[in-house]
């Protein structure tokens, strides 16, 4: 608790061996090979894996058919739970975290669901043989394989300001294509997933430090006393 209180005054991520143990518990999103564009499901060898295969299945069973389905969705932005209907056009799974893309009614737009924050899915069993919806022939799973964590589209835009350590920044920067420079070693990044952007700044440790907004910084703090 110590050390959480310390980042969260300071940010300067200046972590005791507990805390660096506790960081290590948090699984942050990857990229993986962008999949053919045809490709509508895009998961690694092995099949269906996590904590959530019934859900998987549903919505597998709504795409092969083109079937709308209605969710029960949880969402941190604004910490309501709403039920949404989407016509889902693919899946896919980063290291173990199951992602929907679909057109989602409410929004009127394409929207990502996060299958963690799902307590229900219904498939619509009208008309059982007949589509509900076509997906666009322009659409490709390609450009959300290729997003980072915290571009996927789960909430309204935050614009975050980021430090990054001089010597990690060859590594990182293919990671920054869209951020936008404002000084040395610092990026304007708009974020769009918070939880997948916590996880990559913690998985940075003290290479990489929030500058602002104090939302952000104080959801970094928050997640550090959980984990203790």
């Amino acid at each position: 608790m110590l050390s959480a209180d310390a980042v969260r005054d300071n940010l300067n991520f200046p972590y005791q061996p507990q805390l660096k143990s506790a960081l290590y518990k948090i699984i942050s999103v990857s990229q993986v090979t962008p999949p053919p564009p045809e490709l509508k499901i895009s998961f690694p060898k092995g099949g269906v894996t996590g904590k959530w295969p019934n859900l998987v299945h549903q919505i597998r069973e709504a795409l092969e058919r083109k079937k709308s389905i209605e969710i029960e969705y949880y969402a941190f932005s604004t910490r309501e739970t709403t039920r949404r209907k989407v016509n889902p056009y693919g899946l896919i799974l980063r290291k173990g975290n199951w992602t929907l893309v679909g057109w989602d009614h409410l929004r009127q737009g394409l929207r990502c669901f996060v299958l963690a924050r799902m307590s229900e899915v219904i498939v619509n069993r009208r008309r059982p043989g007949s589509p509900d919806y076509t997906i666009p022939s322009d659409f490709s799973l390609k450009p959300y394989q290729n997003q980072q964590p915290w571009e996927l589209a789960i909430h309204e835009p935050v614009r975050v300001s980021v430090e990054i350590s001089g010597h990690r920044l060859p590594e990182l920067l293919p990671q920054l294509t869209r951020a936008v420079p404002t000084g040395e070693n610092r990026f304007d990044i708009e974020v769009t997933h918070r939880t997948g952007f916590v996880s990559w700044i913690l998985e940075l440790k003290t290479d990489a430090r929030v500058l602002a907004p104090a939302e952000m910084r104080n959801e970094i703090a928050r997640t550090l006393r959980n984990l203790l």
